[in-house]
C-alpha cells in the first residue's frame, strides 16, 4: 500500500512579501520628506509598482497554502493595476506641469482606493499566516498573528487622523514648528510602525514553518 505524499511548506512567498514590505518601509520615510518633488514623485512611483509586483509574486507563492492567501492574490491584481493607472498619471501631469493642468485629484482617488485595498490585503495576509497557525496548534503564532492586524489597523488609523489634522490646520501648524515637526514624524513613525506588525508575524510563520512537514487541514 502506497503511503500518501507528505506536504511541505513552501513559504517562500513570504519571505519575497518580507523584503518587498521592508522596502516599503524605507520608501515611506524617503517618500514623508522627498514626495512632493514632482520628479521624484514620478519615480517613487515607479518604486511602489516594483513593490507591489514582488507582494503580488510573493502572495501567489502563497495562494495554495490556504484561502486567505488567495483572497490577498485578487487584491494585489487591483493593487498593481492601480499603480500603474497612477504612473499614466504621473507621466501626465509632468506633461501638463507648465500648462499647470493636473491630474492631482484622480491620483488622489486612486491612492485612496490603494489604500483601501491595501487595508484588505494586510487582513487576508494576516489571516493566513493565523491559519497555519490554527492547522499547526500553534496558538502563540496563531495569537501574534490575530494581535497584528487590530495594531496595524490602529496605526493606520492614527495616521490617517494626523494627516488630516495637517491638511486642515496647515497656519496653525506652520505657525508652531516644533508642533508642525512633531505632528509630521508621528505620522511618519505610525505608518513605519504599521509595517513592523506585519512583519513580525510573516518573518515568524516563515522561521517557523518553512521546509516543515504539514500537520493541520484548511
Amino acid at each position: 500500500m502506497t503511503m500518501p505524499k507528505e506536504r511541505i511548506y513552501d513559504l517562500r512567498g513570504l519571505k519575497i512579501i518580507f523584503a518587498a514590505i521592508t522596502t516599503q518601509l524605507i520608501m515611506t520615510g524617503i517618500g514623508a520628506f522627498l514626495g512632493e518633488i514632482l520628479l521624484l514623485q514620478f519615480l517613487f512611483v515607479l518604486i511602489w509598482l516594483a513593490i507591489y509586483v514582488a507582494i503580488f509574486i510573493g502572495t501567489i507563492g502563497m495562494s495554495s497554502c490556504n484561502g486567505y492567501f488567495q483572497e490577498a492574490k485578487k487584491m494585489m491584481i487591483l493593487l498593481v493595476i492601480l499603480e500603474i493607472l497612477q504612473i499614466l498619471a504621473a507621466l501626465g501631469n509632468m506633461a501638463a506641469a507648465e500648462s499647470g493642468i493636473m491630474m492631482t485629484r484622480s491620483i488622489t482617488r486612486m491612492q485612496t482606493i490603494s489604500a483601501i485595498l491595501m487595508l484588505k490585503y494586510v487582513y487576508d495576509l494576516l489571516q493566513g499566516c493565523q491559519m497555519i497557525g490554527h492547522a499547526e496548534q500553534d496558538y502563540d503564532l496563531s495569537d501574534r498573528c490575530r494581535r497584528a492586524w487590530p495594531l496595524y489597523l490602529t496605526c493606520i488609523i492614527a495616521s490617517v487622523v494626523i494627516s488630516f489634522i495637517l491638511m486642515a490646520f496647515p497656519q496653525i501648524l506652520v505657525k508652531n514648528l516644533f508642533l508642525f515637526l512633531g505632528t509630521l514624524t508621528a505620522e511618519i513613525i505610525l505608518g513605519m510602525l504599521a509595517d513592523v506588525f506585519i512583519l513580525r508575524a510573516i518573518h515568524k510563520t516563515y522561521c517557523l514553518y518553512e521546509g516543515k512537514a504539514q500537520h493541520g487541514f484548511y
